[in-house]
């Protein structure tokens, strides 16, 4: 089955929580950090990557959804060659520059804001 998806120009707040299962479970807006491993846990840096359930949707008219998860990795080069720094606060955090989903969603994490260009 192929997936496709419309360009979503939705902007909503972000909630941080410990765990994957709560961000899933809120939905669109729901980010959860990864750690590096045996580290302290500090925030930003030792932060691995930031998940965000984004604010998109697939265009499945059987499929409910409730935002669809994506990483964003953090001071290391992705399968793409792109990376991201992370500021702010653990519970309002920024990174730069902006986030681009291509063809799906381009905008910006900036104070715990998740903002459509």
């Amino acid at each position: 089955m192929s997936r496709t998806v419309k360009e979503s120009l939705e902007s909503v707040a972000g909630v941080v929580f410990e765990c994957s299962s709560d961000a899933r479970a809120y939905g669109k807006g729901g980010i959860w950090y990864t750690w590096k491993p045996d580290s302290a846990r500090r925030f930003p840096e030792d932060v691995a990557s930031v998940f965000i359930v984004m604010p998109v949707n697939w265009n499945e008219s059987d499929v409910l959804q409730s935002g669809i998860v994506c990483e964003w990795t953090v001071d290391c080069l992705n399968q793409c060659g792109a990376r991201w720094i992370l500021s702010g606060t653990k519970k309002e955090p920024t990174l730069s520059p902006s986030l681009h989903w291509v063809g799906v969603w381009h905008g910006w994490l900036q104070n715990g804001q998740i903002k459509t260009c």
